[in-house]
């Protein structure tokens, strides 16, 4: 039952409303990797206007740190922009090797997301717990 199930779902040829609706996640897939783009190259601009004003210690070592962000940021929004690229491809000319290269990449956008989300939420609860443990530790209990 599972290899005829696999079989079937690699040899499924999509209809209309599938196309559809597939042109349609590649279409705000590309506004949003665009979007993702703009509002990358807004941040830049003024985290070097905040530098050139503020050129001091503080300013130059926060440059750093966002120097790191922008670059996840512009690895993400590139990664989902070749993906909708690639899917938009392959739904115009029904070229299904340009499909799968489109899920790969989305695939893989979705893994640095998730592991970018897993170490956020990581650092955000190792900080919660120093927080609450030094707050708790300034409490007097008299």
């Amino acid at each position: 039952m599972q290899n005829n199930l696999s079989a079937d779902l690699y040899e499924a040829e999509f209809n209309e409303d599938g196309r559809t609706a597939l042109t349609g996640v590649a279409q705000w897939g590309f506004i949003s990797a665009m979007v993702g783009l703009i509002s990358l190259a807004i941040n830049l601009l003024v985290m070097v206007v905040d530098v050139a004003r503020f050129s001091n210690s503080g300013a130059v070592s926060a440059l750093f740190g966002s120097l790191f962000t922008t670059a996840i940021s512009l690895v993400l929004n590139l990664t989902l922009l070749a993906a909708t690229q690639k899917i938009k491809l392959a739904m115009e000319q029904s070229d299904q090797e340009e499909f799968i290269l489109g899920l790969s990449k989305l695939a893989r956008y979705f893994k640095i997301l998730g592991i970018i989300t897993i170490i956020a939420l990581v650092i955000f609860g190792i900080a919660a717990i120093f927080f609450t443990i030094v707050t708790v530790s300034k409490v007097s209990f008299s």
